[in-house]
């Protein structure tokens, strides 16, 4: 009786296993050149209605075939790639009011937004190599980095095991199975439509709200820094240098109100920005801008967090834009660009068609 059930057990085993195998040949990306970091992301149209910012309203979100987003013409005429989480991927802003649409808007610049929630510098690696760089037809020779403000969340938190800028089989595996790809597109389904609430800062709320000076072990930052966050940038600017790229790193900013500089010291003022994450972020920014700086051959770097000036109602929460927000960080960085343009020979190729009174800084 029991071998009888055994069998039984076996041989069904053996059947669902045939029909997964089929299932993910057949709908899986196992043959795909190029795999986005969620493939769920791929040809989808989202809408959001959101209630981060006024006036509140129904967004839509649009990724292409490849998984990019804001692309407005032929692939192989995208001369910049963007890369980072989720401020630069802007999951609430709509199609049309990122930041990249305002530099395209004011230079006529060709974009992609590849930016993805979540993506720490491991993350740019990995899409690096496993998606953006096997994109027939994607030809862009400038790839900006917004870079940090995920990795600033990693120090002291990593396994032993968990070694930044590796592509491990588990990582291709969750990337290529229509298993995974259904799982992370029905999840998707379920929060097409839905009001988001979370993260919200009303502005001036924190006016009354006393700065808290940030005590933390910064060895433990460093060590994150130079052992993993810096190997990492270096592995980016090597990939860009093999493959005849330009890189563009640029510090990430934060809400003015949240997170506060004086001289070395950071305060605080509220629970949205916990003491490690404020210092780790000015750290993180700091190792970025030395990184590129020493690699002048392969990357430029734009020093948003130090030099663009932001009012409370440009950011939602401590990190993400409101449309004003994206609207004055893409419009600083369309300067910057622009500059690049004009006295760098090596972004000479970086066609600034139309400028719209718009000058260098």
């Amino acid at each position: 009786m029991l071998r009888k059930a055994l069998r039984i057990i076996a041989i069904n085993g053996v059947l669902v296993a045939a029909v997964l195998v089929a299932a993910e040949v057949t709908f899986g990306s196992w043959f795909r050149p190029s795999i986005p970091p969620r493939s769920a992301i791929v040809d989808r149209t989202l809408s959001y209605r959101q209630n981060l910012y006024e006036p509140a309203s129904v967004i839509t979100y649009t990724r292409d075939r490849d998984g990019l987003r804001g692309v407005r013409g032929p692939l192989d005429a995208v001369q910049l790639v963007t890369l980072g989480g989720s401020t630069t991927d802007q999951r609430f802003i709509a199609d049309g009011e990122t930041w990249q649409d305002v530099i395209t808007s004011l230079t006529g610049i060709q974009i992609a937004n590849a930016g993805i929630d979540g993506m720490s510098s491991s993350g740019h690696l990995i899409a690096m190599q496993e998606w953006l760089h096997p994109i027939p037809n994607l030809r862009a020779r400038f790839f900006l980095h917004f870079i940090g403000v995920n990795d600033a969340w990693l120090p002291g938190q990593l396994a032993p095991s968990d070694q930044p800028g590796t592509n491990s089989w588990m990582t291709r595996i969750r990337l290529r199975s229509a298993i995974v790809r259904g799982a992370s597109q029905l999840l998707d389904l379920m929060h097409a439509t839905e009001e988001v609430r979370h993260a919200k800062i009303i502005p001036h709320q924190l006016d009354h709200i006393e700065a808290v000076k940030a005590h933390v072990d910064r060895d433990v930052i460093q060590a994150f820094v130079e052992t993993h966050y810096k190997t990492n940038l270096q592995r980016l600017l090597d990939l860009h240098r093999d493959h005849g790229e330009q890189a563009i790193f640029v510090s990430q900013p934060a809400h003015p109100a949240v997170l506060l500089r004086r001289g070395n010291d950071v305060f605080t003022r509220s629970y949205l920005s916990p003491p490690r994450w404020a210092v780790a972020l000015g750290m993180m920014n700091a190792a970025t801008a030395q990184v590129c700086r020493s690699r002048p051959e392969t990357c430029r770097f734009i020093d948003v967090a130090g030099k663009a000036e932001f009012e409370q109602a440009d950011f939602y929460d401590s990190v993400h834009v409101t449309p004003a927000g994206a609207c004055k960080l893409g419009t600083f960085l369309a300067r910057e660009l622009i500059a690049l343009a004009a006295t760098e020979s090596a972004f000479s190729d970086l066609a600034v068609r139309k400028v719209s009174g718009l000058t260098a800084p």
